[in-house]
């Protein structure tokens, strides 16, 4: 990296996230500093930094506004770092080094991008990494499900699907099997940053329009606190439809869980059952690209983007065929 910023995340998470890399070995003076647009001072809303410092005896850590002024600052003795993680949980940044709770930021004040309607990006939290010269920031990678929470209490009677349902919750979480018998958690894929698999050789497509009981272009959220979310695209295709969603159990990221719930139930409003030519690389909860042509309706193709929710392959010796299910990615 240069002394300029890199962007690294544009992604439609709010009200939080959770970030970590692993950081080049780093001489006294030099530093790594990572930039969002999470205000933490009333003063200055375009974002902040937090920038660790390498010292002579250990790291120096700011965070700081936009504009330069300093919220707050930590020393501690250290050696040489070489993984971070960082949090945004509520009004805390909570840092952890080298997998050791280095120190927890707790702002006065903290405002996120607000949380954006179904389809829009507007909102989104931006993310982006500087620091010294020539050095190179590896494996960044951030968390789907950030939420943060203390503790999760389990006893030695506890299995470990009932151990994951205490961090799931309430939250509209899909659970699916893959090929090599792992389970895979999916909860906000974000399909603009998914590679959609491309298929021809498509036999047959139903759609299935129908309204959903999950719709909801406006959602009052009941949690330990509770709030409210809507979503444009529901009231423009559907009207007026108010739900209450109840999570009880939810601390935190109700009103993301609420927008979840929303967003699949609308995209469950088009089901797709597509029968094409047997793709053996397609896994449930995959983006498939579904097109074909209707040269007798004198349209030359349609296409749709698909969120597989089902598979069931028929091999046989003369002609292989995949049958799909999903919703369609509105």
């Amino acid at each position: 990296m240069s002394s300029g910023d890199t962007s690294v995340v544009d992604t439609s998470l709010n009200g939080g996230f959770d970030l970590s890399f692993d950081l080049p070995i780093l001489a006294t003076g030099e530093y790594i500093g990572i930039g969002s647009n999470v205000a933490i001072n009333a003063c200055d809303l375009t974002g902040n930094t937090i920038s660790i410092y390498k010292t002579a005896g250990g790291l120096d850590v700011k965070a700081a506004c936009n504009n330069g002024v300093v919220v707050d600052e930590i020393s501690q003795t250290w050696g040489i770092p070489t993984h971070v993680r960082m949090t945004f949980h509520d009004c805390f940044c909570t840092l952890q080094i080298d997998d050791q709770w280095f120190w927890t930021f707790g702002f006065a004040y903290i405002k996120y991008p607000p949380a954006p309607s179904s389809g829009s990006q507007t909102g989104n939290i931006q993310l982006s990494i500087f620091g010294t010269d020539q050095k190179i920031v590896s494996n960044i990678e951030i968390t789907e499900l950030y939420d943060w929470r203390e503790a999760i209490w389990i006893d030695m009677e506890t299995t470990s699907m009932n151990a994951m349902s205490s961090v799931i919750q309430e939250r509209p979480v899909e659970i699916i099997g893959n090929y090599l018998g792992e389970i895979v958690f999916y909860y906000t894929p974000d399909p603009a940053n998914m590679a959609p698999i491309e298929v021809g050789y498509v036999k047959e497509d139903d759609v299935d329009e129908e309204d959903n009981q999950g719709l909801a272009s406006d959602a009052i959220v009941y949690y330990l606190w509770q709030c409210v979310t809507n979503n444009r695209k529901v009231a423009q295709d559907y009207g007026f439809i108010t739900r209450v969603f109840r999570m009880p159990d939810l601390t935190t990221g109700a009103k993301k869980a609420a927008q979840v719930a929303i967003r699949k139930a609308y995209q469950s409003t088009r089901e797709h059952t597509t029968t094409l030519r047997f793709y053996p690389q397609i896994e449930i909860g995959d983006l498939v690209r579904i097109k074909y042509g209707l040269p007798g309706l004198g349209q030359a193709e349609l296409t749709y983007d698909v969120i597989v929710e089902t598979l069931v392959p028929n091999v046989a010796s003369t002609r292989s065929t995949l049958r799909i299910t999903g919703r369609e990615n509105l």
